[in-house]
């Protein structure tokens, strides 16, 4: 068995990048160990490059079905499959990991399973915020889909969210996975802290708004950056009756771009449906 190789970046996801162009293969051909996610330190002090140990995923059976020499049902095989997750494509995603999981992935839990689950994720966040915050008030939801974590600390949310929320969106991504291991399901938690996702949202519909505006202006295709399938509807959702532009999804993967496409009048009848979804 070939032994892992170390890589270190910027962020965790950069890393992931540099694996995959140093052994060629796509992020799924890997079998990839977090070993640290990085840090910008504070003004800029005390950075630290995130680290992650890399090698080739070999396709063998699991040492569990080796040891049992009946044969795997096809069906059940394929569902194990499905329920391994991909490495995200950005860990800005990581803000919306939790943003469209299918309903029958949902964990549903005991009462005091909820109560059990509930403490885990206090004890693990507070440990990963014990850098930034020493003492952080969490309001913990685990009824909601996805469980929401609102992390209330007025002196530090600014640490706490980050630089374009990166910072959030690292600790939603450690927290899921972290939490993750404990369940045959996936359990998908979202973070906030300090309105953050409300911001954020509002934000991004001010964008919409923006590049549709310039698209009829210039007459030109805009784009906006690669986006989470949530944050994608949230821009659909802003232009639907915006009948001067048309948008469409772009790219593979979960992370996509939303292309804005001014309406030509001669053609308004023909155009495609807000929102078509289109792969490169």
């Amino acid at each position: 068995m070939s032994a892992m190789k170390e890589f270190r970046a910027k962020t965790v996801d950069q890393a992931i990048e540099n694996a995959c162009q140093f052994f060629a293969v796509d992020r799924d051909s890997l079998e990839i160990d977090i070993v640290s996610g990085g840090s910008t330190g504070i003004f800029g002090l005390g950075a630290k490059k995130a680290t992650i140990k890399a090698k080739k995923r070999h396709r063998i059976q699991t040492p569990a079905s080796q040891a049992d020499p009946k044969p795997v049902h096809p069906k059940k095989d394929n569902a194990d499959h499905q329920k391994t997750k991909p490495i995200p494509h950005n860990l800005d995603a990581n803000l919306d990991l939790d943003e469209e999981t299918p309903a029958d992935n949902k964990v549903i839990l005991a009462p005091e399973n909820q109560k059990e689950l509930e403490e885990q994720i206090q004890k693990t966040l507070i440990t990963l915020l014990l850098p930034i915050s020493s003492d952080p008030h969490l309001t913990i939801d685990t009824n909601a889909e996805p469980i929401t974590v609102h992390i209330d600390d007025d002196t530090n949310s600014g640490l706490i969210i980050g630089r374009d929320g990166q910072t959030i969106a690292a600790l939603q991504y450690l927290l899921n996975r972290i939490i993750s291991k404990q369940y045959s399901s996936n359990v998908h938690i979202q973070l906030d802290a300090g309105d953050y996702r409300q911001k954020q949202q509002e934000q991004l519909q001010e964008t919409a708004l923006f590049l549709s505006d310039k698209a009829k202006k210039s007459g030109k295709v805009q784009s906006t950056r690669p986006l989470s399938p949530f944050h994608r509807r949230l821009v659909h959702m802003a232009l639907q009756n915006d009948r001067g532009v048309q948008t469409r999804s772009k790219g593979e993967g979960p992370m996509k771009r939303v292309l804005i496409l001014p309406t030509k009048r001669n053609k308004a009848s023909s155009r495609p449906a807000q929102g078509q979804d289109v792969a490169t």
